[in-house]
């Protein structure tokens, strides 16, 4: 059996070889072969016949030219030149490698091959012997590389080809693999084009890879804030399968227990005291968590966590700041790790920025609209240090024609057309039970859901972590991985999140606050990073963004303050936020993160006082990081998505000094093996489910049976 290539195409042919005093020599040709410009690529039978048992190929010759004529049908003579090359003479016996080819059903992969080669074997060398202009994308495991083909190749054709090289183990097509969740059954969810935007079905197979019923969903799980007009706490699409409660004590979604009324409802004889009296918060909560798979309705990008409400806004859909402010700090010491804000609007708040940074002290992701004016106005609270401002996009993945745009952009989602639960009852919307809505309101809840999907995934994990990981993993078309006025770091992906598969980026930003020794604003401060100024305005806020990632030194001045001359790491795809107090003499922590003696990079390490946290910074790709403090005593925690935060405590740096402290962290553990029948041979497509307390995980065997989960606390 022996391949050629013509004019650029790979074809074979088969013949008898008999070996005899060490020539070869040829039977009849069983092929319909009638040209002469033929290049021969590789035969296993000659390869073979070129083997000797003492290492010996026609002497000791590093290369032989065998010349074979034969006859071909139609009497034409065919002339055949082989290279013996001397990767044949010290080998043992060379038996050629297993071809596997696409079956009827399987999806794969359209031009690319998977390949495993020997060891000690090198496959550029195989592939451009074989394969001239096919590429590779070696996978660093196991000898695995994945080979895309020119074009005009023919796939089966170059597996047979590959398979027979005596230094290929085997090869096969490239396999797309799904996952076996089944579709959830809410009958409105092909309407629900966001959630196919952001991957949500393929999110759900990883992390919790089941749906909830009323029998699983405890009270235990992840919480989601909801500051709004308050929630429809009769609906039906927040009760899970099974159930009839919408209380999450019952199996329900929301959780009565922690969910308040800062502003009293209109709606007569409510159920709860939060009950929605506007529609929008419904809305906004259906987006976030309404039960799915339920056979109800709509389903939900976050269905496994929780949602305690907060009514901040009437019947008109209007709130204060101090109400905002108050429900803020309410939901942070309820335990919310994710706060969702589908309101606000122009000018800075200093009350506002005042409590979003209590939340962020205690480990509070804080998600809030950008606004609908289509102007770089700034809007708050989106526009607050320590928040994450959302655009909205349509279903073409472009800005929304109403959506903001400007510094206070940091994340989207889709944001146009999306339909979610309202109440069951008359409202100020006009629909009842669902209807479809658009604003950055819609958008937001998108992003606060996944802020809780993956403080579901990844438990314990910070929230500056979750925020790097949901702007590092959206899917985004401006230059380098970086930072665009109109959607920030791009459109949000459940899927990328939740795997860790993050956008290629080289850029990053730095943005914050500068305050002066009353902790207020300060007007007129000068900041230099990389060689640009940016000069501050009355609300002390900046941004600088599409800088390469790595570390620079910062210099703030302010009239009548000294200047504090500073470090700063810029992480690849993503915000760090950098407050600067003009008051302060600062101390610096530094020194290494590892995980188990190799850098980790783009890990989040805090200062904490008293559990609060008072800085935060990343390190950098050398696995080193700077900390600045004010002089005191702290404990210093490093943490990261799918890896177990770890802290150090007890640790001093004094106004103007420099304390090392070196930390570890680790990833979260992994299972992983093979699945094989009672004939020992691999099993692919299997379903994997990991289940413990309160977390659950899936995966499914690749073609070899093997299979890994996700981090698992």
């Amino acid at each position: 059996h022996a391949f050629y290539r013509r004019n650029g195409k790979i074809g074979h042919f088969y013949f008898a070889l008999t070996v005899h005093l060490g020539f070869l020599q040829f039977g009849a040709i069983n092929s319909k072969i009638t040209h002469t410009q033929y290049e021969l690529l590789y035969s296993p039978a000659i390869a073979l016949a070129l083997k000797r048992p003492n290492c010996v190929v026609f002497g000791e010759s590093v290369r032989t030219e065998i010349v074979l004529v034969f006859r071909a049908e139609g009497n034409t003579r065919l002339l055949l030149r082989i290279i013996a090359v001397s990767i044949f003479s010290c080998l043992s016996v060379a038996w050629a490698g297993r071809s596997f080819h696409e079956k009827p059903g399987e999806d794969t992969v359209p031009s690319e091959i998977v390949v495993r080669i020997k060891t000690g074997a090198g496959i550029n060398s195989i592939v451009s012997r074989l394969l001239p202009g096919g590429s590779i994308r070696s996978l660093g495991k196991l000898n695995l590389h994945v080979i895309t083909l020119p074009p005009g190749s023919l796939k089966d054709t170059v597996i047979n080809l590959l398979a027979a090289d005596p230094l290929v183990e085997y090869a096969q097509p490239n396999h797309i693999r799904r996952t076996f969740l089944q579709t959830a059954n809410d009958p409105n969810l092909s309407s629900q084009w966001a959630l196919q935007t952001v991957q949500a079905a393929q999110a759900w197979g990883l992390i919790p890879n089941q749906y909830l019923t009323s029998a699983t969903a405890a009270t235990g799980r992840v919480i989601v804030a909801i500051l709004d007009t308050g929630v429809d706490c009769t609906h039906p699409d927040f009760a899970n399968a099974g159930g009839s409660s919408t209380n999450s004590a019952l199996g329900g979604q929301l959780l009565f227990s922690s969910s308040v009324a800062l502003v009293a409802t209109t709606k007569s004889s409510p159920a709860c005291a939060w009950q929605d009296d506007h529609g929008h918060g419904t809305h906004v909560a259906g987006t976030v968590a309404a039960a799915t798979n339920n056979g109800a309705g709509v389903a939900s990008l976050a269905y496994p966590v929780q949602l305690i409400v907060m009514k901040v806004l009437n019947s008109q859909g209007s709130g204060s700041d101090s109400t905002i402010a108050s429900a803020i700090t309410l939901a942070a010491d309820a335990g919310a790790q994710v706060i969702s804000m589908s309101l606000g609007g122009a000018g800075y708040s200093q009350t506002l920025q005042d409590a979003i940074a209590y939340a962020w002290q205690r480990n509070v992701l804080v998600v809030a609209a950008a606004g609908n004016s289509n102007s770089n106005t700034l809007t708050f609270p989106a526009g607050a240090q320590f928040a994450m401002g959302v655009a909205a996009t349509d279903s073409g993945n472009a800005k929304a024609s109403f959506s903001n745009f400007g510094p206070s952009v940091d994340i989207a989602a889709p944001g146009v057309s999306i339909l979610s639960t309202v109440p069951t009852y008359q409202n100020a919307l006009g629909g009842l039970n669902y209807q479809t809505l658009s604003g950055t309101s819609m958008a937001t809840p998108h992003v606060a859901a996944l802020g809780g999907l993956i403080a579901v995934a990844s438990p314990g994990t910070s929230a500056a972590a979750i925020g790097g990981r949901i702007q590092q993993s959206a899917g985004s078309s401006i230059g380098n991985g970086g930072w665009d006025q109109n959607v920030g770091y791009g459109i949000i992906n459940a899927f990328n999140a939740i795997s860790g598969t993050l956008r290629p980026s080289t850029v990053g930003g730095m943005v914050g606050q500068i305050v002066d020794s009353s902790g207020l604003p300060a007007s007129g401060a000068v900041v230099l990073l990389n060689g640009q100024l940016q000069t501050t305005a009355a609300d002390g806020l900046y941004r600088f963004s599409n800088i390469s990632a790595g570390n620079y030194s910062a210099t703030v001045s302010l009239a009548g303050s000294a200047s504090q001359n500073l470090t700063v790491t810029i992480p690849a795809g993503a915000d760090t936020t950098f407050p600067v107090n003009m008051g302060v003499t600062y101390g610096r922590f530094s020194g290494s993160t590892s995980d188990l003696g190799q850098a980790a990079a783009g890990i989040v390490v805090q200062g904490l006082s008293s559990g609060l946290i008072v800085a935060t910074t990343f390190t950098d790709a050398s696995g080193a990081y700077t900390l600045w403090v004010p002089g005191g005593t702290y404990d210093l925690r490093v943490s990261a998505v799918s890896r177990l935060s770890s802290t150090v405590t007890g640790k001093s740096v004094a106004a103007g000094g420099n304390t090392t402290v070196n930390l570890t962290i680790a990833r979260l553990g992994n299972i992983v093996g093979t699945v094989r029948n009672g004939s020992a041979q691999a099993v692919a497509n299997a379903q994997i489910s990991t289940t413990s307390a309160g977390f659950t995980t899936g995966t499914s065997t690749d073609a070899f049976g093997n299979y890994s989960t996700a981090g698992l606390p």
